[in-house]
């Protein structure tokens, strides 16, 4: 099955980390019938506030109503039976970012497994606030715009954790390889500048570089060495966007030896140079200000 970035846009290119879109806007023109598609780096949620219908989760059918969050990992393939003037917002966030602003003790299956989370009558409100304020963020381009999505993203995977974490086969305490996986995501935030390679993580946390590969993979379906490349590039591109920053200073903060090699590893991720993405951020700052 082919990768498409957005249902009914193959290949379309998105350089932007988070998305919005009313559920009706795609759905609707589609006779409310999503075809069986998965996604290139992103990770999205399905906010159905009203109505709902059927999602088929990796070859699973499941039943969706409002109001709940369907949440759609990167890669894995899924499709929708929306009943007629179904209602929400649909946001698509890199994988990366949600990979960093998920809490693992909530568990880890949120970041490769599908889910349908149904939101308690008492916890919807807060949940839609959060969605509607995510969507005036997105398309009004205010000043600190990318922190303040990061916030909301946080705060909305917050209450998302404390829903799944009330339901009764929820509870209890994380297995071991999540309390590893924890761990090993706890040391890339502290060390993930100065610390490149996975043997050293995977001493501090008492298991074997190919034991942590596993773990990672079976939580994430990504690498240990995938995982710290991506807290680097969202580093990276933090310091390049906000900071006054040299490349050259920016290659040393992040434990480069030499500024040559951040610039080789960033274009081979970014399809981009480190100036190239720099300038090109800019640019779409100051189209989306005029």
């Amino acid at each position: 099955m082919d990768y498409v970035d957005f249902y009914g846009d193959p290949q379309t290119s998105h350089k932007e980390f988070f998305y919005s879109e009313p559920l009706y806007s795609r759905s609707a023109r589609h006779d409310w019938l999503i075809s069986p598609h998965r996604h290139k780096g992103i990770h999205q949620l399905f906010l159905v506030l009203k109505g709902g219908g059927e999602v088929v989760l990796d070859g699973k059918t499941l039943t969706v109503s409002a109001p709940c969050v369907v949440s759609v990992p990167e890669g894995l393939i899924h499709g929708f039976r929306w009943r007629e003037g179904s209602e929400g917002t649909v946001f698509s966030v890199a994988s990366p970012i949600v990979n960093e602003l998920w809490l693992p003790a909530a568990g880890t299956d949120f970041l490769n497994e599908g889910k349908v989370i149904a939101v308690p009558p008492g916890d919807e409100k807060d949940v839609a606030e959060v969605a509607s304020r995510l969507e005036t963020e997105d398309t009004n381009w205010h000043s600190y715009r990318v922190e303040m999505i990061q916030v909301l993203l946080k705060q909305l995977f917050i209450s998302l954790a404390r829903i799944k974490q009330s339901l009764p086969e929820q509870s209890g305490r994380p297995s071991k390889p999540e309390q590893k996986f924890t761990q090993f995501r706890q040391l890339i935030q502290q060390h993930g500048a100065s610390r490149h390679n996975v043997a050293w993580y995977a001493q501090q946390i008492g298991v074997t570089a190919a034991h942590l590969n596993q773990i990672c993979l079976t939580a994430t379906n990504a690498n240990a060495l995938a995982l710290i490349h991506q807290y680097l590039l969202t580093e990276a591109k933090r310091y390049l966007v906000f900071a006054d920053m040299s490349i050259a200073t920016i290659s040393d903060r992040l434990g480069f030896n030499e500024p040559s090699h951040f610039s080789r590893f960033f274009r081979k991720h970014e399809k981009l140079s480190p100036k190239g993405f720099r300038e090109q951020s800019r640019s779409h700052d100051r189209e989306g200000k005029a």
